[in-house]
């Protein structure tokens, strides 16, 4: 089963932690405004939750990460937070 707060927490942190990075890389504003886009599916869970269509969105998130370097402060947390999520949705 999903654990629906964990998701969202997550899901917060990591839009966070991405928009912070922002602040010293500013081509990471393409996959801010990418993961912001699905914001509301992260936050607001309905009768039409589909945990697999965000599942993919994860793993299309990790995957476009691949393409940032983040900061040392914030990469770890950053790659922990997107596998905390692909784990709780699969």
């Amino acid at each position: 089963m999903v654990d629906l707060k964990k998701v969202q927490e997550d899901y917060l942190l990591l839009l966070q932690l991405v928009q912070s990075e922002m602040a010293m890389n500013t081509s990471v504003e393409s996959l801010f405004n990418y993961l912001k886009s699905k914001e509301g599916h992260f936050t607001h869970f309905d009768q039409n939750f589909n945990s697999k269509d965000l599942l993919e969105f994860i793993r299309s998130v990790n995957r476009y990460a691949d393409e940032f370097l983040f900061s040392d402060q914030n990469n770890t947390q950053i790659r922990k937070l997107m596998n905390s999520l692909y784990e709780n949705l699969g």
